[in-house]
């Protein structure tokens, strides 16, 4: 299976109106944008936790990147990105104010 650079390649590989129906290197690719997809929403809501203004707020962001991560480690267990992100979103909900 060929190595591509980057999400944008992969679009390109495989978007557009084709109708035949998808093939297993497509489905294995599908599963990799969702996990990239699913760790930058990670990454993202870790970022507005560390810019929260209450507890209440740190919380939400932190459990919603739990659960991003959570979702990306079902598709890759291995997945070193979304550990990194899990790990970093229960220090924020554990760190004092």
């Amino acid at each position: 299976h060929q190595q591509l650079t980057g999400e944008a390649d992969i679009v390109k590989r495989f978007g557009g109106d084709n109708k035949e129906p998808i093939t297993e290197e497509q489905e294995d690719l599908s599963r990799d944008i969702e996990k990239l997809c699913r760790q930058n929403i990670a990454v993202c809501n870790l970022k507005l936790a560390s810019q929260a203004g209450s507890k209440d707020e740190v919380e939400k962001f932190s459990r919603n990147a739990l659960d991003s991560c959570n979702k990306a480690l079902t598709i890759d267990a291995k997945s070193w990105k979304a550990l990194l992100r899990k790990g970093e979103a229960y220090v924020y909900m554990n760190s004092p104010d």
